[in-house]
Order: C-alpha cells, then structure tokens, then sequence
C-alpha cells in the first residue's frame, strides 16, 4: 500500500528488468520515469517518460509517457488516458509571511483533487510536508525561514495524479 516515483533504466539497456508488483498488478518498466500508487483493490501507473507495461489478470497494456492507467483487482488494466497537465504556478506568492502557508491554484479542467509536496532540494528527495486537497488550495504547517519547493500535481476522477509544477519561494 503506497506510492512510489521511480526513474530507472533511461538508456533503455538491455536486460534490465524491473518490476513494481502489487496486489491487482504488475508494471513492468521499459526504460522511463513513472508513478505507482497501490492498495488491496487499486494499482494506479502513471508514465511521466517513456513506456511501462501494467499487467493484471492476465492482460496486459503498454502505457506511454504523458499517460496513466489504472487496474481493479481481478480485472485487466483499463485503457490508458491522458494525465493531466502541470497545475499553473505562475501567480503562487514567492515570500509567505502569515501561517499556516497557503497556496491557491487556479480551477484546472477535469481535476478533482491536488497534492502538494515541500522540499528544500529540486529532486524532492527528503520531502519535509505533503498536503491533499478536494480543492485548489494547499495549506501546509510551519517551516523555519529559508527557501522551498513546492511540487504540485493535480488528480483526475480516477485518481490518476497529472503533470508535476515546482514552484520556489
């Protein structure tokens, strides 16, 4: 149960093999970056780059970059669709003063869900706060002064998480 953003095997080297195995499926990667979030009924793969192959019940779908796709347990792999695009940062403040920290996106077509992500370094390694939101709005605890990233992607219906935006202050 979880999820996991993986890069792996960008040269696309032959006989690497790797494989993300839950409960309702199996991603197979072909060289790429992707998502995969997972619990007892759901396995949802997001390709950022590249291709991955998600398997369940016996079929198997290829999923190219800029897609996702979901699979319930004990049903094949739905047809992949288009994730949706990177929220727009644009107008996000670059210097909070007041708490709690309060970040407002604009209403973005087909969403219906955001999750934000602070880190002080650009590959998010150690993240230090994470929010989801029904609404475009994150709001997020106190940090001690200094500089941030907030990544931030938007859901659609199925809960297939979109395009990442970072935007620092």
């Amino acid at each position: 149960k979880g999820r996991v953003e993986i890069g792996a095997n960008p040269d696309r080297a032959q006989g690497s093999r790797l494989q993300v195995i839950t409960p309702s499926a199996v991603a197979a990667v072909r060289g790429t970056r992707f998502r995969v979030s997972a619990d007892a009924a759901i396995t949802r793969e997001e390709t950022l780059e590249g291709e991955v192959a998600l398997e369940a019940s016996g079929e198997q779908v290829a999923v190219p970059g800029g897609q996702g796709t979901l699979a319930v347990a004990g049903k094949p792999p739905r047809p992949p669709v288009a994730l949706l695009p990177a929220p727009n940062v644009t107008q996000l403040p670059i210097r909070l003063d007041a708490l709690p920290m309060r970040f407002t996106l604009p209403s973005q077509a087909g969403a219906v869900s955001w999750l934000g992500q602070i880190a002080e370094d650009i590959q998010f390694e150690k993240l230090l706060l994470e929010e989801i939101s029904a609404k475009p709005q994150l709001s997020f605890a106190d940090l001690p002064d200094g500089r941030y990233l907030l990544r931030v992607r938007a859901a659609d219906d199925q809960g297939l998480q979109g395009r990442d935006a970072v935007h620092a202050f």
